[in-house]
Order: C-alpha cells, then structure tokens, then sequence
C-alpha cells in the first residue's frame, strides 16, 4: 500500500446546497453538486469545493449533522464517490484536477476537490462536474416530514 492510499480512503461525502443538484425523480445527480465557480479560490488558481473523507462512521454523522441557521445546512442531499475514480480523473488532467485533506474546525474529515482554472475551459469545467456527478455511488436525502435520512444506492 503506497502512502496515498493509506491518506485517503475508499470514498468521500460532498454535501449538498442547491435544491435541484439532485433529480429526485430519477434519483440521479446533476453536474450542480460538483460545481467549480470560481468562488472559492486556493493558491489564486485553483478553486476549491468541500468535501468528508469517509474514514470512518463518524464522518457521515458529521456531515449529517452540519447545521446553518437552525437547518440542515446539507438537507438537500449528501452523495458518495469512490476516491478510485478521482484517482483517475487526476491522472487524466494531471496537475489541474487534485484533491487533499483541510481538517477545520469541527471537522476533521474535511477536505477539498481542486480544478485550476486558468487552464480549463469553462466547457471542460463543466464536463468535470458532471463526471463526478455520473460516479456518484450513493445518495442520501433528508425527510424534513419524518426528520430521517434516506440511502440510496446508485448504479455505477
């Protein structure tokens, strides 16, 4: 097992904020809930957006548990992806697309998807939002009526 591997594990939680990231119809993720744009900025070129390491249960919990102004701040939805296929999209766009661990506080598993932006196009940006969203592994809603999560599994 190489040092990466032992960094990162098998999956990570990207919380959902926009209400229609996630077709519940369908039960499909739309690009929206990978969004780049360009509002949060790390180095000055690359932007960043959040993520839980799933290291253990707890980083579930925690995620579910975030709260803004007395809500839910995720009752949207939490989907997982698999950390292999964000392995291959580094490899695929080498040092524009990368990822790490930025424990804050309160939160230990956080980390963050990286896209460099002054290299991609705001096609190819969008292409690599909606590529994560295919490889979403798993959904999770909220029922703000029974105040309970719900798991759904995809087919990746």
């Amino acid at each position: 097992m190489t040092e990466i591997d032992r960094a990162y594990p098998e999956s990570f939680f990207r919380g959902v904020t926009s209400p229609d990231a996630i077709d519940r119809k369908y039960m499909r993720v739309l690009g929206e809930a990978f969004r780049f744009d360009g509002n949060h900025m790390y180095n000055r070129e690359y932007d960043e957006i959040s993520i839980n390491w799933n290291d253990d249960d707890n980083s579930l919990v925690n995620i579910k548990s975030q709260k803004k102004d007395e809500k839910y701040k995720y009752e949207n939805g939490i989907v997982s992806v698999s950390t292999k296929k964000i392995k291959e999209m580094k490899n695929r766009y080498q040092n524009d697309f990368s990822y790490e661990r930025s424990p804050i506080e309160g939160n230990e598993y956080h980390g963050n998807l990286l896209l460099n932006l002054s290299n991609i196009s705001k096609q190819l940006r969008k292409s690599i939002s909606e590529e994560l969203a295919v490889n979403v592994d798993t959904i999770y809603t909220y029922n703000k009526e029974e105040e309970r999560w719900t798991e759904y599994k995809t087919e990746v």
